[in-house]
């Protein structure tokens, strides 16, 4: 069980739920050494939020976030829901004609900024269409100067340090959101045309962090989880690392980027015991050389997405247990692999899992029969558990909602 009925399903809620419960509890911690407790998260979004709002950002309005993996990035995450505003989280490798299409579909007026990545809001400053501020980050620093924009930025946009979006008060916010109102707009990758902005409610984002940590991670408030460097832009990252680490009461180890020497030794001194890994990545760990101590870690569960051939030695050398699923940035995890399940072969996403119904269709949304490949379609069995549809794009909504799948 979730222990959150759906009408509890939300940031800020669930948030201020395991603060009462994990006050003192480390909620997020980077390998630099900076952290925040549960407790100190709660006060420091709920000021987020009272001065996000003071900002004059409104309800269900869109704020874009281009900002590193920092430890702040969770906080403005958690204060914009409390305020009930939409995050629209952009793509770090983002520049050009994929940024201005993502900063000109999504209608946002405002982006939070980190410095560094200034000189590519620059590049595209013209035609820019709906921007009118940029809120300049810099990490490590408080400092409430008005920062300086480059010359192409300020013609058209106004510029506010980021100490500005926080209020002294840390009282709850009010109104708060419901769990039906939209959290997010998490555009696709793009992998089969332009990428699309998913609408992801409150309940919508639940459903995909429960789904990862409790039913795919098994995970409990015992757990440390270790991001390897899956960003917080992403989808799985956000909601199904942070978020779900979050409504279990775990614990999330922060790290930038990745980079095979940092693995091993984060484990180590952060006490990790989950880590969910792109099959590039736990190839990269299965090509190092091999030592005798490669199973004397505290990691013992495993994510693997996709699984790669070599995965049941990669469990035996490393002591670890895997898991492997299927999800999308449009739907929680459908199917389920779980631990010590039998693996059929590397191309193994598991059964369907309870929440959800999954046929395999041809084009015209007919089952195909074993062994004949088509499309993984999908329908939940409870409300709000998926996207609401694909922000500005009715047609392509239509086309993927089609025949009640």
């Amino acid at each position: 069980m979730t222990g959150f009925a759906l009408e509890e399903r939300t940031v800020g809620q669930v948030l201020a739920h395991n603060a009462a419960r994990f006050a003192d509890k480390t909620m997020i911690e980077s390998v630099t050494g900076d952290s925040l407790t549960y407790g100190a998260l709660d006060a420091l979004s709920n000021r987020l939020a009272h001065g996000i709002a003071a900002f004059g950002i409104g309800h269900a309005e869109q704020v874009l976030i281009m900002l590193p993996d920092v430890i702040d990035y969770i906080a403005l995450w958690c204060g914009l829901a409390k305020r009930g505003a939409v995050e629209v989280p952009v793509n770090l490798a983002y520049r050009g004609n994929l940024l201005k299409r993502i900063c000109n579909d999504s209608g946002a007026r405002i982006i939070v900024v980190d410095r560094q990545y200034l000189d590519r809001l620059e590049a595209v400053a013209d035609e820019l269409e709906h921007l009118e501020c940029c809120v300049v980050y810099s990490e490590g620093s408080d400092e409430q100067a008005t920062p300086d924009l480059p010359s192409g930025l300020t013609a058209r946009c106004s510029a506010a340090a980021y100490a500005e979006l926080a209020s002294e008060d840390a009282a709850p916010f009010v109104p708060a959101p419901a769990f039906h109102d939209l959290l997010a707009i998490m555009y696709t990758s793009g992998t089969t045309g332009a990428s699309k902005g998913v609408m992801t409610t409150h309940a919508h984002a639940f459903c995909y962090a429960d789904g990862s940590a409790r039913r795919i991670f098994e995970a409990g408030p015992e757990d440390v989880f270790y991001t390897a460097g899956l960003p917080l832009f992403h989808v799985a990252g956000q909601l199904g690392i942070v978020y779900g680490s979050m409504i279990q009461g775990a614990t999330v180890v922060l790290r930038q980027g990745y980079r095979n020497e940092y693995f091993w030794p984060d484990i180590a001194a952060h006490g990790c015991t989950s880590v969910g890994l792109l099959g590039a990545i736990a190839n990269f760990l299965w090509q190092q050389p091999e030592s005798p101590e490669d199973a004397e870690t505290p990691l013992r569960k495993c994510g693997m997405f996709p699984l790669i051939p070599e995965h049941e030695a990669f469990a035996a050398r490393f002591g670890v247990s895997i898991v492997t699923a299927y999800a999308s940035t449009e739907c929680p995890p459908p199917c389920i692999n779980h631990f010590g399940a039998p693996f059929p072969s590397n191309q193994c996403i598991g059964p369907a899992d309870d929440g959800f119904e999954v046929r395999i269709f041809d084009e015209h949304d007919i089952e195909c029969p074993p062994g004949v490949m088509g499309e993984i379609c999908v329908r939940p069995r409870n409300t709000w558990d998926i996207m609401l549809g694909y922000w500005n794009q009715p047609e392509a909504t239509a086309r993927a909602f089609r025949n009640l799948w």
